[in-house]
C-alpha cells in the first residue's frame, strides 16, 4: 500500500512537540510504502524538530521507503539549508 494521505506539519515545530511528532510519524508510516509530508504551513522550526525529520528521512531511506515533500514553505527550506540537513531530508534548496 502506498502512502496517500500526507502528514501535515504544523506551523510551529519545536522541541516541545518532538515527542508528539515522533508518535505521529510512526503512525503515518505504519503499513505504508512511502511517506508524504506536507510542509507548506511551517512558519517556524527549531533544530530539534529538524533533527527529528532528518532522522525520520534517514530511517525511511534505510528501509527503502521514499519520502515525498509537498510544497515545503520557504522558511522550512531555508531552515533545512542553514542547519545543513537538506541532503538528509532529500530536498533541494538550490533555489533558496
Amino acid at each position: 500500500m502506498a502512502g496517500s494521505n500526507p502528514l501535515v506539519l504544523p506551523a510551529e515545530m519545536s522541541i516541545i512537540e518532538v515527542e508528539s511528532l515522533q508518535t505521529q510519524f510512526q503512525a503515518a508510516l505504519a503499513g505504508q510504502d512511502s511517506l508524504i509530508i506536507s510542509a507548506s504551513h511551517v512558519e517556524r522550526i527549531d533544530t530539534a524538530a529538524m533533527q527529528l525529520l532528518a532522522a525520520l528521512c534517514l530511517s525511511c531511506c534505510q528501509q527503502h521507503r521514499p519520502v515525498v515533500w509537498q510544497d515545503p514553505s520557504d522558511i522550512f527550506l531555508m531552515s533545512a539549508r542553514l542547519l545543513g540537513v537538506s541532503s538528509a531530508l532529500g530536498i533541494s534548496t538550490d533555489a533558496q
